[in-house]
């Protein structure tokens, strides 16, 4: 009788990859999840909690091959769950010498959700066109945001639960500047917030009664979604929104879309 054959799996240094690729990894205490952030063209949020199996990549919980340890003081996660957000495969030499080093092997990543075809990534659609359930829930979220560029001030008034087509869907939201300083928005209240720096993200996530992710949307400026380029770009203080399809838009567009009068 053939033995079952154990798969093996290959763990990586969590903060060694990330910060080689130019992300942050940040935590507030070692009872909490470790937030890992990306701008630039990466541009995705990620947190990891140690002896889980499960990571929450972009409001989407996705399932490892084996659980976040802890080893010798330094995280480490599966290699493969890196792929689905880094267009680089990962490598580590000479393990376990002084010598080691990560080699990042450039590849296409593994989308984790079904991206519409697009002609040109990363390009703000000033036509953006809402479907059906986004023109439900975007209306119900964006009309309760509203941001001031003068002062850099967002103020958001987001509903905790949405009704579509019979059903009840849950809102949830997580704010940061560069996720290294997060910061409360809470639903079902009024918050405002001013002062902000261009590395804000606020991401929304819709879920149904099962918790899975079905829709999410996530705002942040220009300036942090171009990795802070040069002003001679002519960036200004808007704000872009990035969908669960990764259309990006500007927020005036999604007002416009959604028949929202601000």
């Amino acid at each position: 009788m053939d033995k079952k054959q154990i798969p093996t799996i290959t763990y990586v240094p969590l903060k060694a990859v990330v910060e080689a690729l130019g992300g942050k990894v940040s935590y507030k205490s070692a009872k909490e999840p470790l937030a890992v952030s990306f701008a630039g063209d990466i541009n995705h949020i990620m947190y990891v909690t140690v002896g889980s199996s499960r990571v929450i990549i972009d409001g989407v919980t996705v399932e490892m091959e084996g659980q976040a340890l802890l080893k010798d003081g330094v995280v480490i996660i599966p290699r493969n769950v890196l792929n689905k957000i880094i267009p680089f495969t990962v490598e580590i030499s000479k393990v376990g010498t002084p010598k080691s080093e990560i080699i990042l092997r450039q590849e296409n990543p593994t989308s984790l959700v079904e991206v519409p075809p697009k002609s040109e990534v990363d390009t703000v659609d000033r036509n953006w066109v809402p479907y059906a359930r986004q023109k439900v829930f975007g209306k119900a979220i964006f009309e309760g945001i509203t941001w001031e560029p003068s002062t850099r001030t967002i103020t958001t008034d987001i509903p905790s639960t949405i009704s579509f087509e019979g059903l009840n869907y849950s809102v949830k939201v997580a704010a940061g500047e560069g996720m290294a300083r997060p910061f409360g928005v809470d639903t079902d209240k009024k918050v405002v917030i001013s002062d902000l720096s261009d590395s804000f993200q606020i991401h929304i996530v819709i879920q149904n009664q099962k918790n899975k992710t079905i829709d999410w949307f996530t705002i942040q400026s220009e300036y942090f979604h171009y990795n802070n380029i040069d002003q001679s770009r002519g960036l200004t203080n808007t704000l872009l929104v990035k969908d669960a399809y990764d259309q990006l838009t500007d927020l005036n567009t999604l007002y416009q879309s959604l028949g929202i009068n601000h």
